[in-house]
């Protein structure tokens, strides 16, 4: 069978330290499905990144966090 090399990559929230996935920060939203023709639907993208000046690898967030981030910022910000 000789030698096999592999790569085992471990992902954690640079948040929280719990296991996730390397895009589950990002944001996808469907805005509208398109026009019916080969025109594609509209979207809106985003990547949320945890920062600050110490133990952050990557500022990657969970889907968790991106949620109760999201949430806490829509709450500040907009009283409805």
């Amino acid at each position: 069978m000789g030698i096999v090399k592999t790569t085992v990559e471990v992902i954690t929230c640079d948040s929280c330290g719990h296991n996730c996935g390397k895009n589950d920060g990002d944001i996808y939203i469907e805005v509208n499905g398109g026009d019916g023709r080969d025109v594609g639907p509209a979207t809106i993208t985003g990547t949320l990144r945890f920062t600050q000046p110490y133990g952050v690898s990557n500022g990657i967030i969970c889907s968790f966090c991106k949620e109760a981030y999201l949430r806490q910022y829509l709450e500040s910000n907009y009283d409805n």
